[in-house]
């Protein structure tokens, strides 16, 4: 993301892009900042990343409770659980996703 704000994520993510813990402090910043899409996009890299997902579960979970609205926090949520092997959990998901759509 462009910004002075987001310029120490942008130079040590472009160093290291498999820089988990940077990435998942930009998430944050980034939904702290109302940029819930750009959010879910760093998020979503964790997730294919296999990193972190016990607490990518809790705070796209999170994300999804205070923002029932964004359709797109469900799918991630989704894709979280298809990582853990929830499979039961990653179609309801899905599916609550495609009902907002």
């Amino acid at each position: 993301p462009a910004g002075a704000a987001y310029d120490r994520y942008r130079a040590a993510l472009e160093s290291n892009p498999q820089d988990h813990g940077t990435r998942l402090e930009l998430a944050r910043k980034l939904n702290e900042d109302n940029r819930i899409l750009d959010s879910l996009g760093q998020y979503e890299s964790l997730v294919f990343s296999e990193a972190q997902l016990s607490q990518l579960e809790v705070e796209v979970g999170e994300l999804v409770q205070a923002r029932p609205d964004v359709p797109q926090a469900r799918r991630v949520l989704g894709d979280i659980f298809m990582r853990e092997g929830r499979l039961q959990d990653a179609l309801d998901t899905y599916r609550s996703a495609l009902e907002q759509l």
